[in-house]
């Protein structure tokens, strides 16, 4: 086996997926994500740690925009698919799965993106810990940096993703700062589906910041999965959970989903999550929907798994945007978690 046939098969093993989730499909996120726990497939944090790009439904112009800005950070051996219905996952992801493998096809996907393609060495070769992410595209990748659009000459740079200079604001004592206007969304893990958030940074703090929906033109867009229950309180655990850092206790939150809240999986979690104290202290003092922080959001949707008598809360766009302004990074990426699930545009968004 030569070293084009390793990579492949071992991109091939355990595919990292980058999904799209796309407005009113929750029903498609739901049964990928339960179908890649199944199969142990891990999902990535961002494009460049990507080997399959998962579409979950259709998306409308924007979001297609951002789908495509991210395909084409792939690194390869890649693949993009789209999945339509909850009954093809399985048939959607395994033939995508394939695709990683195809030599042929990977190389030609390579030479129309002008990534040199490289003679096979003679003689077998183990790959070992090499990390090909950051040489495919025909460039140096220095760990996110993209030099090729620096003009030295003139000071003008085309920075990545369409980010501008830092320029001077004004923070909340007074003090003129440096500030970077900054894009967070709409294919971050756990984010919700078709939301961004357009913000200034200063330092790592979220001043003057908007949220939006994506295609705000495409209507109300009814969501075929996320109704007043058991499950969507366990989806909305399962999202704040991973971005809380506790990915067993969301992939639990997952399989409690698919037991729509009634099952030993449930019991299990809620066990789990009345008797953890670390992710309480983490989550405490953070905004949360209705006036509460995340402590007793947390209580809320485990007393809405618990008991159906217990409700959602429902939030604005407004509401978040004040929520996280102030706020560091990591706090924000929080609060956007736990209002995700709750936002309200004329339709509840996963």
């Amino acid at each position: 086996m030569g070293l084009t046939e390793r990579l492949l098969s071992a991109a091939a093993t355990r595919p990292h997926v980058l999904l799209v989730p796309v407005p009113g499909r929750s029903d498609l996120r739901w049964a990928v994500e339960d179908w890649l726990d199944a199969q142990g497939w891990p999902q990535a944090a961002s494009p460049a740690g990507a080997d399959l790009l998962i579409e979950c439904g259709t998306p409308a112009v924007e979001l297609a925009e951002r789908a495509d800005a991210a395909w084409d950070a792939l690194p390869g051996p890649r693949d993009r698919a789209r999945v339509r219905q909850p009954d093809e996952v399985d048939a959607v992801l395994s033939a995508a799965r394939s695709r990683l493998l195809d030599g042929p096809r990977q190389r030609q996907d390579a030479q129309e993106r002008g990534v040199p393609v490289v003679a096979e060495p003679s003689g077998d070769m183990d790959p070992g810990g090499m990390d090909m992410g950051g040489m495919d595209d025909g460039g140096m990748d220095m760990g996110g940096m993209d030099m090729g659009g620096m003009d030295m000459g003139g000071m003008d740079m085309d920075l990545p993703g369409g980010l501008t200079m830092a320029g001077r604001v004004e923070d909340r004592d007074g003090l003129r700062l440096e500030g970077l206007p900054v894009r967070f969304g709409p294919l971050l893990p756990d984010w919700p589906a078709g939301l961004e958030l357009q913000t200034t940074l200063s330092g790592d703090v979220l001043i003057d910041s908007r949220c939006r929906w994506l295609d705000p033109s495409d209507g109300p867009v009814p969501d075929r999965a996320v109704v007043p229950g058991p499950a969507a309180a366990l989806d909305a655990l399962s999202r704040l959970l991973a971005v809380a850092g506790w990915q067993d206790g969301a992939r639990r939150a997952r399989r409690a989903r698919a037991e729509a809240g009634s099952g030993p999986a449930t019991d299990d979690l809620l066990r789990r999550l009345r008797r953890t104290r670390l992710l309480r202290w983490s989550l405490r003092g953070l905004p949360a929907p209705e006036g509460r922080d995340l402590t007793e959001h947390l209580n809320l949707l485990i007393a809405c798994v618990d008991s159906s008598s217990s409700r959602l809360p429902v939030a604005t766009l407004h509401e978040l945007d004040q929520a996280v302004t102030g706020l560091d990074v990591a706090g924000a990426v929080l609060v956007v978690a736990a209002y995700g699930p709750v936002l309200f545009r004329e339709r509840v968004d996963a």
